[in-house]
């Protein structure tokens, strides 16, 4: 004690003298003098608070002082699937270690329990099949769905479950394992229009004001179009040629017209367009429709089979290419590339008049009493 007394003495020595000096009186005194004059009493704290309104959000005081509130201090201060940990709420399974590679999983009570998968245990109902959806989730999927119902993400729901009908269709009906969308029939009427079976839609057009180039009735819309026409996506009738220049016949698609015939002297090309074709006709030919068929002959040829040949004589049935008859018609005899009569033979003349008639025939004022002309007169056949 004498030691301290010393020491607080050689303390006062060394401070400078001055009026505001600070004055520390030693002793078992109740008061001590800090600078200033202020006092304060041996057993009174400094303290910042006296309950945790005064603290603020996040603090708590803690002995008159505020201090950061814990985030939890029992269990029960945190979620069911968490753990209070060195005032911390984290996952049970933290730390934990699983035998024989099974899983941790929160229980839902602070705790955790150690399983093979997130099936593990759970057991479903009759027709439905647990499957794992990750390591902490199991789903009791349907097998299968009964009539009227169809499966969406494992369950079984309404066949017409998120189904909406177009304009023009009633409700979606269920009707056995479909989901149908019935016609209204009203609808196109209301419209001043005629429902179109084919096309599924209305069209602006009823049974008694077909359009132009359509085959058959509109009752239930234009169904068929006529020859060099297709049937368009509004229920009308287009001519195959404005769609696709020097088409003959087409047919009609949701892409427009498809043709399957060009006009004479036109060729369908693959991308279908009709391209005109230069041709080489045949000799002989003044017109043709390919390089080997003709469709006209130029003169003194005759068409046949698509070829022109030379035109026979009068009375012949085959020539050669010179036009000299080879075979003759029936009642006909072929005599130096000519046909004459079977009736008439040759005879000798020594003005205008026949000399002689063939068989059975008498010669009368230099003809045959048949009435035939002679074979030869004046040395010529007639």
């Amino acid at each position: 004690m004498k030691k301290i007394l010393l020491l607080a003495l050689a303390v006062l020595l060394a401070m400078p003298a001055s009026a505001d000096a600070k004055a520390v009186k030693l002793g078992r005194g109740k008061a001590y003098k800090i600078s200033g004059g202020s006092t304060f009493s041996q057993n009174q704290k400094n303290t910042d608070c006296s309950t945790d309104a005064d603290c603020g959000s996040g603090k708590k005081c803690v002995g008159g002082f505020c201090v950061d509130k814990p985030e939890c201090s029992t269990n029960s201060d945190c979620a069911a699937d968490k753990a209070c940990r060195d005032s911390k709420c984290v996952d049970p399974c933290l730390g934990v270690s699983c035998p024989g590679n099974k899983a941790c999983l929160a229980d839902n009570n602070h705790s955790y329990i150690c399983r093979g998968d997130a099936c593990d245990g759970v057991s479903c109902a009759d027709n439905y099949e647990a499957r794992v959806v990750d390591e902490k989730t199991c789903c009791c999927e349907a097998l299968t769905c009964p009539s009227g119902q169809r499966m969406e993400n494992g369950s079984c729901v309404s066949i017409c479950s998120g189904v909406s009908c177009a304009e023009a269709y009633n409700k979606p009906v269920a009707n056995g394992d479909s989901c149908c969308c019935e016609f209204d029939s009203s609808y196109c009427s209301g419209q001043g229009q005629v429902w179109h079976t084919l096309l599924k839609k209305c069209v602006s057009y009823g049974p008694g004001n077909c359009p132009t180039g359509c085959s058959g009735g509109c009752t239930n819309g234009c169904q068929e179009c006529k020859e060099g026409y297709y049937l368009t996506i509004e229920g009308n009738c287009g001519t195959c040629s404005s769609a696709i220049p020097n088409c003959a016949a087409c047919n009609g698609t949701f892409l427009g017209a498809e043709c399957v015939q060009c006009q004479s002297g036109y060729t369908l090309t693959a991308d279908g367009k009709c391209e005109k074709q230069e041709i080489t006709c045949p000799d002989n030919c003044k017109t043709c429709s390919s390089s080997t068929t003709c469709t006209a002959c130029n003169s003194g040829y005759t068409l046949s089979s698509g070829k022109c040949t030379v035109s026979c004589p009068s009375k012949c049935t085959t020539c050669d290419s010179t036009g000299a008859c080879t075979k003759c018609n029936t009642g006909y005899t072929l005599d130096d590339g000519l046909c004459i009569s079977s009736k008439l033979s040759l005879c000798k003349t020594t003005d205008t008049n026949c000399c002689n008639c063939t068989g059975g025939y008498n010669l009368s004022t230099g003809k045959c009493s048949d009435g035939s002309y002679c074979l030869m007169f004046n040395q010529k056949y007639y």
